[in-house]
Order: structure tokens, then C-alpha cells, then sequence
């Protein structure tokens, strides 16, 4: 290939990712606070109150701001797999067979560690960080 080809390859990879990631923002937003509730459901059983958990905001622009880093950082999370799996499609031909098996099972794994480590997270690290402040 030539160098230009690589170029309008990266250029396309980019701009798919970016597409993603700005319609995973668009209806991340769109559902924030339905989210927020997702969120916040572990916390039911640990808050003491029987309301329920409820959000004070001191400022005007706090529950705007709220909803934008909820649905900026869940569409990067989701964006994630798709920005490794273009990344992979992008060097895996100029890979040997042996370091292709080496990445693809690394990328396996590092994929199963983070699903996994976000539900210990939302499960157990969330509820214990809330008791203990």
C-alpha cells in the first residue's frame, strides 16, 4: 500500500469512531436520567432514608453539567470496543501470524477484565465508597 492509502484508511477509521461516539453521546444524553437512576441503584439499599435517594444540586448549571459527564463518559466506555477493534483492523496486516494470536488473545482478555472490573465496581466498590463516606 501506499502511504496515502494509510492515510485515508486512518482518516476513515477516525471518522467512524468519531460518528459513534457522537451519536452514543446524542442518546446517552437523551437517556440521562433514566441512567442516573441505573446508576444510583445500588445505593438503595445502603441509604438509610425511606425517600429514597435524592439529588441536590447547588448550582443552576449542575444538573446540566451532570447529564453531560454521564453521557460523555458512558458513550466513551461504549465507544471503547469499537475504538480497539479499528485499531486491531488497522495493524493486523502488517502483523506476523504469531503476534496476531498474541493481540487477539490479549485483546480478549483485556476485554473480559474490563467488563468484569466494571461490575465489581458497580456492585461491590460503589456501594462500600458510599457507607464510607
Amino acid at each position: 500500500m501506499l502511504f496515502l492509502q494509510y492515510l485515508q484508511e486512518i482518516k476513515y477509521r477516525i471518522l467512524f469512531v468519531s460518528i459513534s461516539f457522537i451519536s452514543l453521546f446524542i442518546s446517552c444524553y437523551y437517556f440521562s436520567t433514566e441512567i442516573l437512576i441505573i446508576f444510583t441503584s445500588p445505593l438503595k439499599n445502603v441509604v438509610s432514608s425511606t425517600d429514597g435517594i435524592s439529588f441536590i444540586f447547588t448550582k443552576m448549571s449542575d444538573a446540566f453539567a451532570t447529564n453531560i459527564q454521564i453521557a460523555f463518559l458512558l458513550s466513551f466506555v461504549f465507544v471503547l470496543p469499537i475504538i480497539f477493534i479499528n485499531f486491531l483492523c488497522y495493524i493486523i496486516p502488517g502483523l506476523y501470524v504469531y503476534e496476531k494470536t498474541h493481540i487477539l488473545r490479549l485483546f480478549f482478555i483485556s476485554f473480559c477484565c474490563f467488563i468484569y472490573i466494571n461490575i465489581l465496581n458497580y456492585y461491590f466498590l460503589i456501594p462500600v465508597i458510599w457507607d464510607f463516606f
